[in-house]
């Protein structure tokens, strides 16, 4: 009789198998990632690194690689002519006995194939099939590929199409209940399944000598799993992360494939970067051994700790459980250089992932990675579509600042912006913010709002009359109020605002738009402190909202964080061209960091096709100039004349001579400070003229007072007339008649 090793239970939820002393499983035969139960002691496991990061104090998501199109290559070199399961993962087939069998003994090699000593349970450690085998008089089989958790993969060719390349799947050991059940799923998944992002299943065989053990045949991927093609592809041969923009793209591709899974009833359940092919360009999804019913409140589920949600169990496997799982995969593959790594020292350490020391650029990122990642179920996205949805608005923001190529996003969330709030250099007035947070983009009406259909039948009016017409509302729901109280914002009748906000219950787990809502009455009465918090919820929500960044980074201005709101301002310009008010956000805040070239850099990089274009501009002359009484650079002043002078022929009379005047009352500042001794501004030498106007006091003031004169004519206003004509008379070159 083979004495009996120890042997633990696996402390992995819903594992049958069982941990040898060398810390491999006796099911799976493959290195345990967790360790056993509580019936014996666990298996040591690898400890967090004390820096708090993957790996051995490295920040992987800085030394990322991408992953290239694997290369074709021929079905033979992944094949393995002798493959049998390892010595330490063979044991009794029977559930009750799991005695080690099959084992090196006393110098004499280990068996393949046998009986059980202890229970008599015949057992067979190698590939059923070998090659030369032809099935259902079609299949020829080639070789053995390999073994996973439930099954036999064979390479084999068809001879009815062609003797293309398939794949043959049976189980590893039919014997075994666990393993026949989830052989049994997959074979009931795949046959119901037809979508491009998932491996393809062609027929069912049975051997002529074994009725009872079914085939599946399967599509060849020529490719690998993205946890082996970025094993290799760092330094040296080592793994890598990848680059986030890479797998937010494979993530696209997955969530197809899960928001298909979910609408025909299949939750998938085990979603990591070994269960991830790419083949031919595009992701597929395998294994689907783990795949369960989403009706099944029975079936003790399979999952792989780091990536399993950590409510899962026979009664809570859901669809927000299964894009928890698709976060753990990206956060694998981003911020660790394996699925172990990820596992061991990373997962648990940064339960709240926005703690990660990731660039600001992608903080969208993270807070997208949070949320499908939220303890809570109740906070993770609903559906696959609803989390696509954001992760793409994610990827265009970060191509968007990785690239400098403007990509907008269409948002379902929010109406295109249609007004610029505070087009202007200086900051944001308290007297001003009610009307600038009426200029914030609007949330599109709650389509399950009972409303709905009255409100969008309300084409666009001032805000009297649309508090009118909403007063006429069939019922005053929640959509009702919102708009009510944008309205009212729009008249500057915050009190009135705050009090309808107070009227409405506390909003719920995700509802976005009540926080927004929040958010526009505490910032326009002036509470700084609770409008950013409201705005940060709502960023939080939607990180693929450029309108809900753009919300959050006017928060950060007002409440004087300067630098948090220049970062966000930049990404939503970098996005969208259309976001101009992110153009004069982000042109205020520089101006406030004394960076004012790279404020009137923004400003003039407002496209022509906008509205707001001569606006910028004009702004842009205000911030090269500097403030009343200040002397400006000579570069600075000869950069304003030349963005002046390209509105000559655009801005009517008056903001003309206004843009006019006031170049002409800075260079008179500067000539009167240097002299017409100054150095020169450039290599090119110094300017002689500016507007035309020669760098002369002389001819300066002549200037300046024909154009004071000029808005003296054009003023309607007896009083100011009067202020522009002093202005004239007192800026006019001295004569003694």
């Amino acid at each position: 009789m083979i004495a009996m090793d120890r042997a633990q239970g696996c402390a992995g939820r819903g594992c049958p198998g069982l941990v040898d002393q060398d810390g491999f499983c006796r099911k799976w035969g493959d290195r345990c990632p967790w360790g056993t139960d509580a019936s014996g002691p666990a298996r040591p496991m690898p400890r967090p690194d004390p820096a708090g990061r993957p790996g051995s104090g490295n920040r992987p998501w800085e030394t990322a690689v991408p992953i290239g199109t694997p290369p074709r290559r021929d079905p033979l070199s992944a094949a393995r002519p002798d493959l049998a399961v390892a010595e330490h993962a063979r044991v009794c087939l029977n559930p009750a006995c799991r005695a080690p069998v099959g084992r090196s003994e006393a110098g004499l090699p280990g068996l393949t194939k046998g009986i059980c000593p202890i229970c008599e349970t015949p057992y067979s450690f190698a590939p059923e099939l070998s090659p030369d085998t032809v099935l259902k008089g079609r299949y020829d089989i080639v070789r053995c590929l390999g073994f996973g958790g439930v099954g036999w993969v064979y390479l084999a060719r068809d001879r009815d199409m062609g003797q293309s390349w398939r794949v043959l799947k049976g189980p590893r050991n039919p014997d075994d209940p666990a393993v026949a059940g989830g052989f049994r799923t997959e074979f009931e998944v795949l046959l119901d399944l037809d979508h491009p992002n998932i491996v393809k299943i062609y027929d069912v065989v049975r051997p002529a000598h074994g009725a009872d053990r079914s085939y599946l045949v399967m599509e060849y991927l020529d490719g690998g799993s993205l946890e082996e093609l970025r094993s290799g592809s760092g330094p040296d041969g080592t793994a890598a992360a990848i680059p986030i923009p890479q797998a937010l793209e494979y993530t696209l591709e997955i969530l197809d494939a899960m928001e298909y899974l979910h609408t025909k009833g299949w939750l998938y359940c085990d979603l990591k970067p070994d269960n991830v092919m790419l083949s031919e360009g595009r992701i597929r999804l395998v294994d689907f051994g783990a795949a369960r019913l989403a009706s099944d409140r029975t079936t003790q589920p399979w999952g792989t700790p780091g990536f399993e949600a950590p409510e899962v169990d026979a009664s809570h496997t859901t669809v927000r459980s299964d894009l928890y799982t698709v976060a753990g995969t990206l956060g694998a593959l981003t911020l660790a250089t394996s699925s172990g790594r990820w596992v061991s020292s990373f997962s648990a350490r940064y339960a709240d992932l926005r703690s990660v020391g990731l660039a600001p650029e992608y903080d969208p990122y993270l807070r997208l990675l949070a949320r499908t990642r939220a303890p809570d179920p109740q906070a993770r996205f609903a559906s696959a579509a609803e989390m696509r949805q954001q992760a793409a608005g994610v990827l265009q923001q970060i191509r968007s600042g990785d690239h400098d190529v403007p990509r907008p996003h269409v948002s379902t969330m929010f109406s295109p912006p249609t007004r610029v709030f505070a087009p202007q250099p200086h900051p944001i007035a308290a007297t001003e913010l009610a009307a600038v947070v009426s200029r914030l983009p609007a949330p599109r009406t709650d389509p399950t709002d009972a409303a709905a259909g009255f409100l969008n039948s309300i084409g666009p009016v001032a805000a009297g009359e649309l508090i009118t017409l909403l007063a006429a509302a069939p019922a005053p729901t929640t959509e009702v109020v919102h708009q009510t109280i944008r309205a009212r914002l729009a008249l500057n009748d915050v009190t009135h605002a705050a009090r309808l906000l107070a009227s409405l219950p506390v909003p719920g787990t995700t509802d976005w738009r009540s926080r927004w809502h929040h958010g526009l009455v505490h910032l326009a009465r002036g509470d700084l402190a609770a409008a950013r918090s409201w705005f940060d919820q709502v960023y939080s929500l939607l990180p693929g909202e450029p309108a809900a960044r753009l919300g959050y980074a006017l928060a950060c201005e007002v409440a004087g964080d300067r630098d948090l709101a220049a970062g966000h301002y930049a990404a939503v310009w970098a996005a969208d061209p259309a976001a101009v008010s992110a153009a004069f956000g982000l042109a205020r805040v520089r101006v406030g960091l004394d960076q004012r070239r790279a404020a009137a850099t923004v400003l003039c990089s407002v496209p022509d096709t906008s509205t707001a274009a001569l606006r910028a501009r004009s702004c842009a002359v205000q911030v090269l100039l500097g403030a009343p009484g200040t002397v400006p650079d000579l570069a600075d002043l000869v950069k304003a004349g030349s963005i002046a002078e390209s509105l000559s022929h655009s801005l009517s009379g008056r903001e003309w001579y206004l843009v006019e005047k006031l170049v002409m009352e800075r260079a008179l500042a500067w000539v009167q400070a240097h002299g017409t001794d100054a150095p020169p501004a450039a290599a090119g030498g110094r300017p002689e003229r500016v507007l035309g106007t020669a760098l002369d006091e002389r001819a300066l003031r002549l200037a300046a007072e024909r154009v004071c004169r000029l808005l003296a004519r054009h003023s309607l206003d007896q009083r100011e007339r009067e202020w522009f004509i002093d202005q004239a008379n007192a800026v006019r070159p001295q004569t003694w008649f």
